[in-house]
């Protein structure tokens, strides 16, 4: 029966031994999976501490692109309406020309008509002074 004891207690003490060497083997186990995981969450986190950097100079550059946007519109309209003042005053000016070259054409027209009558009157006159002194 000794012996029997003695085999129970081998075997209770072997299988305390390999319980207390299988825990260690498996909170070593543990501890390294723990590392691992605490690692990706570190590095996970700094990815997304990145991107939220780069997210935030993007939103930064949107910003400044807006107010430039609305600054280029801004100037826009003012052209625009500068332009608009620009051709009505250029369609003025052309009216003022074409009134202008009408009233040179009527001018010489009538220059030229005054100087056909003063030719006329001329060749009349002459006329006139020849037939005088040839009586």
């Amino acid at each position: 029966m000794t012996t029997e004891i003695g085999l129970i207690v081998g075997l209770i003490t072997g299988l305390v031994i390999s319980f207390l060497f299988t825990r260690a083997l498996m909170k070593n186990k543990i501890e390294i999976a723990k590392a691992t995981v605490e690692n990706e969450k570190k590095e996970q986190f700094l990815i997304l501490e990145k991107e939220k950097s780069q997210l935030e100079e993007r939103v930064l550059k949107i910003g400044g692109l807006e107010l430039d946007l609305s600054q280029n519109r801004e100037e826009l309209k003012i052209k625009v309406g500068e332009n608009t003042q620009l051709e009505k005053r250029i369609a003025e000016l052309e009216t003022a020309i074409k009134k202008e070259r009408e009233s040179i054409v009527e001018k010489l027209e009538l220059l030229e008509n005054s100087k056909e009558d003063l030719k006329n009157e001329f060749k009349n006159l002459s006329n006139e002074i020849l037939e005088e002194k040839s009586k």
